[in-house]
């Protein structure tokens, strides 16, 4: 199967394809990696670059004229032709006049996901309030 082409389109299950289908012809795209991106990588491995200091040194190698990095900065701080930033400031605007209906709704929507994790590592969500501070510390 070729994913370089674009995008597979979904076949729903709610909409006659079978979802066993739809998965089959999504699995490529789990390993379809971007080659620019690994090209980069895999330099900064060679150079053993820590991973809080991974844009400073992909600029550094795009300064001393490595073209793998160059082609990745230039990437990286062009904008898509499909981005629309009038859409982005109404976005903005709402977010600001509905502010707290915003957080109540990003609070309570998170809400069931630190469930899911509690049950999966109930270890993460230890309740640390009633430690003594010295267990904590």
């Amino acid at each position: 199967m070729d994913v370089t082409s674009g995008p597979t389109p979904a076949v729903r299950p709610d909409r006659g394809g079978s979802s066993t289908d739809w998965e089959e012809r999504m699995m490529p795209w789990h390993y379809q990696g971007d080659p620019l991106a690994e090209a980069v990588a895999a330099r900064l491995r060679e150079r053993r670059a820590s991973p809080g200091g991974a844009v400073a040194t992909v600029r550094q190698l795009a300064d001393e004229g490595d073209v793998d990095c160059q082609r990745l900065w230039a990437d990286m701080e062009t904008v898509p032709d499909w981005v629309d930033f009038g859409l982005m400031r109404q976005g903005g605007a709402m977010a600001q006049c509905h502010f707290p209906h915003l957080i109540l709704g990003l609070t309570y929507g998170c809400m069931p996901l630190t469930f899911a994790i509690r049950m999966r590592r109930p270890s993460l969500c230890a309740p640390v309030v009633c430690k003594p501070i010295s267990a904590v510390v």
